[in-house]
């Protein structure tokens, strides 16, 4: 998770090519993290902000709303 939160402040700042860096490693790394951090977080914002696989993270967003139906924060758009 720490390698997805430097790549959402990088995304912030306009850094494109540095948040793709961290996204991507926290993407290799996301077996390491808990369920719905494999299946949401890494994984959604690797799909959208490296590869642009707009698809697969609509997917991953799909899945997230299917399994945590109440979750209050849901599909958070505050993210990059």
């Amino acid at each position: 998770m720490g390698y997805l939160a430097v790549g959402v402040d990088y995304f912030t700042l306009g850094q494109l090519g540095r948040a793709s860096e961290y996204y991507t490693k926290a993407f290799q790394l996301r077996e390491h993290g808990s369920e719905r951090e494999k299946s949401w977080r890494s994984t959604a914002s690797y799909y959208r902000n490296v590869t642009g696989e707009l698809d697969k993270a609509a997917q991953t967003f799909q899945r997230e709303i299917e399994n945590y139906p109440r979750e209050p924060t849901g599909v958070q758009t505050d993210w990059a």
